[in-house]
């Protein structure tokens, strides 16, 4: 650990009023970094047709 990380993590110590966990915890997200391509409907019709019988000839 360096110095400039000890003065950082000490620094945000005492502007977040004594909450350790704050400081060291890891934040949460408020969004995925990359939007989903496939919505939750899109998604439940693409495993409808992928549960269904093949037609003929095409059971591989």
């Amino acid at each position: 650990m360096s110095e400039q990380t000890v003065y950082l993590i000490a620094k945000r110590f005492t502007e977040s009023a004594g909450d350790v966990d704050e400081v060291i915890g890891r934040r949460k997200r408020v969004a995925p970094p990359v939007p989903a391509k496939v919505s939750g409907d899109v998604e439940a019709g693409i495993i409808a047709l992928a549960c269904t019988t093949p037609p003929e000839g095409f059971d591989r």
